[in-house]
C-alpha cells in the first residue's frame, strides 16, 4: 500500500482505503478500481492524495528522477545549498530542503529556472539610488498612524466588520452586505468555485456560498480580498506587486493546507493571514523605498533574514509594522498577533497558530514562489516545530496540492499575465 498524489493516479489502480473529500464526504470506497472518470471526479473535489495498492509516491518520484539529466541534479544541488545556508535544525526544514531539491531538479530538467537571479537583479532598474541619507525614517508608531490615515480600506470592509460585531447578525445579513459590492461578490464566487474549494457543483449566489462555507469563513475571505484591493495602487517602479502578491497568495494557500492538518483551526483565517502577512513591507516601501532597498542589499550581502536586515537598517521590521497596522485597522487581534510574530513564532503567546503561518512563509520562500524580500530559507527553531502535530511527510503532498491553486488564485485576484 502506498499514498499517491492525485496527479499521479492512473486507471486500474485500486484504493486500499476509503477516499474522503472535504468535511469527510465519501467519494469512493475502499477496494474501488479507478477509472478515468473517477480520477477526474477526485480532482474536482480537490482531494490531494489517495491510498492505492502496490505503488507509492516515493516509487513514482524515484522513477521520474532516474530520467533526469545529471547536469540538472548538479544545478539543483548548487541552488539548494545556496538557499539553505546551514544544516537543518528541525525535521520540517530537513524535509523542505529535500522537496526543494526535487522540485529544482525537475524544473532544471525541463529547461526552466528555479527563482534564479544574480544579486544585481534583485532590484528593479527604476529603484532609487544607493544613498538614503536624505530619506527620513519615521518611528514605527508614526508609520502606522500615517498608513492608517492614507491607505483607506473599501467601505465594505467596515460594513462587514460592523455586521460581525453585532449579536443580531445572521447569515442573511452577511450575504446582503457582501452582495452590495458587486466586485467583491464576483471575486468571492470565483474563489468558492475554484480548485481552492473543489466543490463538485457550481455555487451561483452569495447566500448559497454563506450556507456552504459558513458566515465566519466567508466574512474572513471578504476581509482578505478587501486588503488586497486597498494596496493595488502601489507604483510598480517602487515594488514588484505581482511578485509580492504571488508570494503572499502562496503563503496563504500553504497556511490554509497546514491549518487543515491541525485540529480546530479556521482554514480561511489562515488563508487571509498568509495573504496579508507581509503587508508591513508594502507600507515601508511606500514610505522609505531607499532604506528598504538598502535593507535588502544588506540581507543578501551578509545572508541575513530580511527582518533582521530591516531592524539593522531602519530600527524595526515589516512584521512589527504590519501587526501594529492591522491592529489599528481593527483586524481580529489573533490575526494581527500572528503576523506581528511570524518571524519569531517561539515568542508568540499563540505558538501553534503563529508557527503555522511561519511554516507557510518558509515553504513559499524555499520554493521561490513570488518574492518576499528574503532570498535564503529562514531556519525554524525547535520549540516552534514541537508545537505542530502533523508529520514532515505532509510537506510533499501540500506542495503539489498548493501548486495547482496558486496560479489560479493569483489570476483570480490580479488577472492574467503573459509570463508569471
Amino acid at each position: 500500500m502506498g499514498r499517491v498524489h492525485t496527479d499521479n493516479l492512473e486507471p486500474g489502480m485500486k484504493l486500499t482505503s476509503d477516499l474522503l473529500g472535504p468535511r469527510g464526504i465519501l467519494i469512493l470506497p475502499r477496494g474501488a478500481v479507478l477509472t478515468g472518470k473517477n480520477i477526474q471526479t477526485i480532482k474536482i473535489w480537490g482531494v490531494s492524495e489517495a491510498d492505492v495498492e502496490g505503488v507509492s509516491e516515493a516509487d513514482i518520484s524515484k522513477r521520474e528522477l532516474s530520467r533526469i539529466d545529471p547536469e540538472a541534479f548538479r544545478k539543483a544541488e548548487e541552488r539548494t545549498n545556496f538557499l539553505f545556508s546551514s544544516p537543518p535544525r528541525t525535521p520540517f526544514t530537513e524535509e523542505l530542503r529535500r522537496q526543494v531539491f526535487l522540485e529544482a531538479s525537475k524544473r532544471y530538467a525541463l529547461g526552466d529556472s528555479f527563482g534564479d537571479y544574480e544579486p544585481a537583479e534583485l532590484f528593479r532598474d527604476s529603484a532609487p539610488g544607493d544613498s538614503c541619507d536624505d530619506e527620513p525614517v519615521p518611528s514605527v508608531q508614526d508609520l502606522v498612524h500615517n498608513a492608517a490615515r492614507l491607505s483607506s480600506f473599501p467601505d465594505i470592509y467596515f460594513q462587514i466588520s460592523q455586521v460581525l460585531s453585532s449579536p443580531r447578525s445572521s447569515a442573511h445579513h452577511i450575504a446582503e452586505v457582501v452582495s452590495k459590492d458587486t466586485s467583491l461578490a464576483a471575486t468571492l464566487l470565483k474563489l468558492v468555485n475554484s480548485s481552492f474549494y473543489g466543490f463538485p457543483a457550481k455555487i451561483d449566489s452569495i447566500p448559497r456560498a454563506v450556507a456552504i462555507i459558513g458566515v465566519n469563513e466567508l466574512s474572513t475571505l471578504a476581509l482578505g480580498i478587501s486588503a488586497i484591493s486597498a494596496f493595488k495602487g502601489v507604483p510598480e517602479d517602487v515594488f514588484n506587486m505581482r511578485a509580492f502578491w504571488k508570494h503572499s497568495i502562496a503563503c496563504g494557500i500553504f497556511a490554509r493546507i497546514y491549518a487543515s492538518l491541525e485540529v480546530g483551526l479556521s482554514e480561511e483565517r489562515y488563508f487571509v493571514m498568509g495573504i496579508i502577512h507581509d503587508i508591513g513591507r508594502l507600507v515601508m516601501f511606500q514610505t522609505m523605498p531607499r532604506h528598504m532597498v538598502e535593507a535588502t542589499r544588506l540581507s543578501v550581502r551578509k545572508r541575513l533574514p530580511i527582518h533582521i536586515a530591516e531592524q539593522q537598517t531602519i530600527g524595526y521590521d515589516h512584521a512589527t509594522a504590519g501587526g501594529l497596522l492591522l491592529g489599528s485597522w481593527s483586524f481580529p487581534p489573533a490575526l494581527a498577533h500572528s503576523i506581528l510574530f511570524h518571524h519569531r513564532p517561539e515568542e508568540s503567546k499563540s505558538l501553534t497558530e503563529t508557527t503555522i503561518l511561519t511554516l507557510a512563509d518558509i515553504t513559499a520562500i524555499g520554493l521561490r514562489m513570488g518574492r518576499s524580500g528574503t532570498y535564503f530559507v529562514p531556519e525554524l527553531k525547535r520549540e516552534a516545530w514541537d508545537s505542530i502535530h502533523f508529520l514532515p511527510s505532509a510537506i510533499g503532498p501540500t506542495i503539489i496540492q498548493a501548486s495547482r491553486q496558486i496560479t489560479e488564485i493569483l489570476t483570480l485576484f490580479l488577472g492574467k499575465e503573459e509570463e508569471e
